[in-house]
């Protein structure tokens, strides 16, 4: 008796732990630039070299960190970043300056 109820119980955490929910949503940071077939002449114009972004090792991670009480963080079940947070703040960064800046070439 005692090894089916333990043969149960294990069964149990075994299927509760290979059926998740639903996949988590995925999340990148800006709009991207629009994307154009034309062909611009980039000589002569000044040029914005966009460097690593270094953030904190907890952080630049594709796990959504959430902060709950008492400044404890966890990994979010619900969504995950596209890509490492410091390549999407780098990338959105490089767009947003090239939007802002139109007479300069970002890279």
């Amino acid at each position: 008796m005692r090894r089916r109820t333990a043969f149960a119980v294990l069964a149990t955490l075994l299927v509760s732990a290979c059926s998740s929910g639903p996949a988590p949503a995925i999340y990148v940071l800006g709009g991207g630039g629009p994307v154009t077939d034309v062909a611009e002449p980039l000589a002569g114009r000044p040029v914005i070299l966009v460097q690593r972004v270094l953030m904190p090792d907890y952080l630049d991670v594709t796990d959504i960190q959430v902060r709950q009480a008492g400044n404890v963080m966890h990994a979010s079940s619900t969504g995950r970043w596209g890509e490492r947070l410091s390549s999407a703040v780098r990338g959105a960064l490089a767009n947003d300056l090239g939007r802002a800046l139109p007479g300069f070439v970002v890279t």
